[in-house]
């Protein structure tokens, strides 16, 4: 999907642990897209697989894999001063979202704390471009509730593996 964003568009993604998504993101765009990866990287309390980040530093880890894929990581400062790189930005995603004009984001890849899903989607709906994408993680994974989440905010237009995608040019509720 990272592929086929227009040049110059943002792409944020929300929940970057230890990088596999980061890096397929980032491959994706491949230096021509503003690509920020949102998270505290100190794991989500309701996911015991988590606990690792309670005795071991996940963000030291994230920037070792980024590193190791050749990606060089950059901390987001400013939206005003976006380049096409990659850029990483360590806060909780709603807190995050008050930093995004609105229509600013063109493509959201949400993969954070699972119990926040219905918030995240609400704070950075209108962070989107009116053509963008909002996609997701685990659609059918132990969680049901984000299956009801999403289901109350729009219609899904596909669903790939466990990967939600919502076309928001397609104006549907």
């Amino acid at each position: 999907m990272a592929k086929s964003i227009p040049e110059g568009k943002v792409i944020v993604e929300i929940g970057a642990w230890m990088g596999r998504s980061s890096a397929a993101i980032y491959t994706g765009a491949a230096g021509k897209n503003p690509v920020i990866s949102i998270d505290t990287w100190l794991g989500s309390p309701d996911e015991p697989e988590h606990d690792v980040a309670k005795t071991q530093d996940i963000f030291s880890q994230y920037l070792q894999n980024m590193k190791e894929l050749g990606i060089e990581m950059m901390q987001f400062e400013s939206f005003d001063r976006l380049e096409n790189r990659p850029y990483y930005l360590m806060r909780d995603s709603l807190d995050a979202a008050t930093i995004f004009p609105d229509k600013s984001i063109y493509w959201i890849f949400l993969d954070g704390r699972h119990t926040q899903t219905a918030r995240d989607i609400d704070a950075y709906l209108p962070k989107m471009d009116d053509y963008g994408i909002f996609t997701g993680h685990d659609y059918f994974c132990f969680y049901e509730h984000i299956q009801q989440e999403i289901h109350k905010r729009f219609y899904i237009n596909e669903i790939i593996h466990s990967i939600w995608v919502k076309h928001l040019s397609l104006n549907e509720s």
